[in-house]
């Protein structure tokens, strides 16, 4: 971690660990959550037993739910919504919320910009601190897993319904579900010591494997032109799986790290030196520190009104990209040689590949089924952007004029003459798909409000760029304990300027053999980062 920050030029303290040993710290958690339990980031149903709403664990990673008995030793929260409304000074409105206040004027909602003034954190941390980390995509369960390695206590919650991973998401479709389909990431290349050492204990574990088939450019009419792509690895299972395997580290062995399922954080406030978080009206806990692992609207609706004003500008700063993807499965083989292409010339297609690998077979059960047909396609940023419609609710005819549009255009880049028929389609639109612009910096964090962010477009726009931001997050965070909370000298991150970034439209592919990248329209060398 502290290598980390020593490449990008950070100036804090580095440090092995946490000098003092931790002990355990309940987490309190409203009874309204209803988590999923995820096998290999495959959607199961949980199994309910005899006493036990929820059933026990379907497998080795399932989202977790304390009990009440967790809070046994701490304040109530009605209690503590009672000392809170007691010690309101700011009024109702965005300073007032900040301060204590239960929610905001109604008839108003403060996701403007106009943050929140600066909130301080200042009562002592415990001897175990505790970080809420918001958003269960590879950077924030990287971090989690590297807080809790550190002895400090981390809670991720997640948003998604059948399991984690933000954009390492995979789909299963078809009968049985042998229809493999990564759509969010379609694999990642290492070429920074500190990431490809975490790519080789994923491989070790059998989550990974090296990419097969080749990866190229594909321009019109079928021209196709090979690249290396020697150090590119995709997930076993799909990419969701491996932030499953992540998620399953875990257990009896570290229970100082947790994750929820399915959870909406709709609300942060500070109060009294805990911040408290909401899940709509419902009460979550608190917690020391808070990570922001996700971005776009919604978290800039959470930032604004929080009191971590800079925190909330760099945010708003962040410009993101719209990229469609259609799955779809072919009756027949393409007549291609290739795994995975970038498409050149095209107005409507950026990308074309196969590259999802399937779970293994059960022991004893059949074979999985041949999955090379399955296609993952996305759109061109351009297109996206025109193309683009609320993403909670796509229109059928806006679905099928996408469908018609990129199965055309994959006509067109391939040269094949027709089509073969396909047997299934899938549409989906990730409206805040890749960050445009980037500060370059492995993390933010705020030290005197003790928020802090960390995510792909720290750094670029890749698997390892949210690795390598989750890494320097929980290291900066450790850091900031070791001095006691001392918040002099800790905030980084804050006045880092934006500059534009330069990549594919699905994310960026340098290898370690060229690790520069362009950023502000500039080349400079930087740990290479990919997605």
């Amino acid at each position: 971690g502290a290598s980390v920050w020593a490449r990008f030029g950070g100036q804090r303290a580095g440090h092995a660990s946490l000098s003092r040993s931790r002990g355990a710290l309940g987490v309190a958690c409203g009874e309204e959550l209803q988590p999923r339990p995820v096998l290999l980031g495959r959607p199961v149903a949980p199994k309910p037993t005899q006493g036990s709403a929820e059933g026990k664990p379907v497998s080795k990673f399932t989202f977790q739910k304390p009990s009440r008995e967790s809070i046994s030793a701490r304040e109530s929260p009605r209690a503590s919504d009672e000392r809170g409304r007691r010690s309101e000074k700011g009024g109702t409105g965005a300073q007032g919320l900040a301060n204590g206040a239960r929610s905001p004027p109604k008839g108003r909602k403060n996701n403007n910009r106009d943050p929140a003034d600066q909130k301080v954190a200042n009562s002592a941390l415990p001897e175990t601190p505790s970080v809420a980390i918001i958003g269960g995509g590879i950077s924030g369960l990287t971090c989690a897993k590297r807080l809790s390695e550190l002895g400090i206590r981390a809670t991720v919650f997640d948003t998604g319904k059948h399991g984690v991973g933000g954009r390492m998401a995979t789909r299963y479709l078809g009968v049985n579900g042998a229809a493999v389909f990564d759509h969010g990431c379609q694999y990642f290349t290492a070429s920074d010591p500190s990431f490809e050492e975490l790519v080789r204990e994923w491989r070790d574990e059998g989550t990974v494997v090296p990419l097969a088939g080749s990866i190229g450019t594909l321009t019109a009419g079928g021209r196709f032109e090979e690249q290396d792509s020697s150090a590119a690895y995709v997930g076993v299972g799909g990419m969701r799986a491996l932030c499953a395997n992540i998620a399953a580290k875990r257990g009896a062995k570290n229970n100082r790290f947790e994750v929820f399922g399915d959870c909406w954080v709709s609300r942060m406030q500070l109060d009294k030196g805990k911040w408290r978080l909401w899940k709509n009206d419902k009460e979550l806990g608190q917690w020391d520190m808070v990570v922001i692992a996700h971005n776009g609207k919604c978290a800039n609706q959470l930032l604004v009104p929080s009191g971590a004003p800079e925190v909330a500008r760099q945010m708003m700063r962040l410009k993101l990209n719209s990229i469609w993807s259609l799955l779809v499965k072919f009756e027949t083989l393409l007549p291609v040689q290739f795994a995975g292409a970038f498409v050149g010339g095209n107005d409507v297609l950026s990308w074309a590949g196969r590259l999802a690998v399937p779970p293994p077979s059960p022991k004893g059960g059949p074979e999985a089924s041949n999955t090379s047909e399955c296609w993952s396609l996305f759109s061109t940023a351009t297109y996206g952007k025109s193309n683009k419609v609320p993403q909670e609710a796509v229109p059928a005819a806006k679905s099928e004029q996408v469908t018609a549009d990129m199965l055309k255009a994959l006509q067109t880049a391939t040269g094949i003459a027709k089509l073969p028929k396909a047997t299934l389609t899938r549409t989906q639109l990730w409206g805040a798909a890749l960050p445009l612009n980037t500060p370059n910096v492995p993390c933010i964090f705020d030290a005197q409000a003790r928020v802090g962010m960390c995510g792909d477009w720290l750094l670029g726009s890749s698997v390892q760029a949210a690795c390598l931001s989750g890494l320097g997050m929980a290291d900066h965070i450790a850091a900031y304990c070791d001095k006691g909370g001392d918040a002099t000298g800790m905030s980084v991150g804050l006045q880092a300027p934006m500059v534009r970034f330069q990549g594919a439209d699905i994310g960026s592919f340098p290898s370690s053999k060229d690790a520069k990248q362009k950023v502000g329209g500039k080349e400079k060398a930087i740990p290479a980062v990919s997605r």
